[in-house]
């Protein structure tokens, strides 16, 4: 499996919740790259009685709070082998809900879930941005770089309430992103999705997940429940 990066903001009232919260009836979509088991109970050693492929969407048939994320949340390890062939461990949290998909009924990790669909093809890499222009509605830009130096300051919200601000200037670029409501699970696959030449991927003591791309790399983190992503590159 080769890797992807993600980076995302908000600034401003979330118009769809994330994983965080759901509620029975709620279609989500697979964001595990291999694939997600519909299991017979809810537990990792119960029978697999269903494979769900990447994309597609399933029916909940169960309610989550942000409080039950934040508070009485399972731990699960995803691994996997970098772009540059290192392997890597990154811990998942979620819960075990049961879901409908193809006429069949079973429990599922929910970290492997979103609210939020993948592109159908996002290529070597798609930035952050790019991705949400297209499933968003719309997106706003309070200031763009000049169009002749393509240097400067970019800030865009988008009608989810995402809020990015980039910058570049003649020795790299960086940015940093926010998003509230949103779980560091689906930041983290979202990254994957987006980016598959990514390296050095390493969850830290305190759960940040550092990701190394080129000549720089990424930091996520979650803050008062907001996802927070950022990046700085040396050209």
């Amino acid at each position: 499996m080769k890797i992807t990066l993600v980076v995302m903001g908000l600034m401003a009232p979330i118009l769809g919740a994330a994983i965080v919260t759901y509620q029975a009836g709620d279609e989500l979509h697979v964001w595990a790259a291999s694939g997600l088991n519909m299991r017979k109970a809810p537990e990792l050693q119960s029978e697999v009685i269903a494979a769900i492929p990447f994309g597609a969407a399933v029916i909940s048939r169960g309610n989550k709070t942000i409080n039950e994320y934040q508070y009485h949340s399972q731990k699960l390890t995803d691994r996997g082998t970098a772009f540059d062939d290192k392997p890597f461990a990154v811990v998942l949290h979620g819960h075990w809900v049961k879901v409908a998909y193809g006429g069949v009924e079973g429990f599922v990790f929910d970290a492997y879930l979103s609210s939020w669909a993948p592109l159908s093809d996002p290529g070597v890499f798609t930035s952050v941005s790019d991705y949400f222009k297209q499933v968003c509605d719309t997106a706003i830009y309070l200031e763009r770089r000049d169009t002749v130096t393509t240097l400067g300051t970019e800030r865009i919200v988008f009608s989810n309430g995402a809020y990015v601000s980039s910058y570049f200037h003649t020795g790299g670029f960086g940015f940093q992103m926010n998003l509230p409501e949103y779980s560091v699970e689906e930041a983290y696959l979202l990254l994957l999705h987006l980016n598959k030449q990514v390296s050095g991927i390493i969850q830290d003591e305190n759960g940040k997940i550092h990701v190394g791309w080129n000549a720089g790399g990424f930091t996520l983190e979650s803050y008062r429940g907001i996802v927070i992503i950022s990046g700085e590159w040396a050209c």
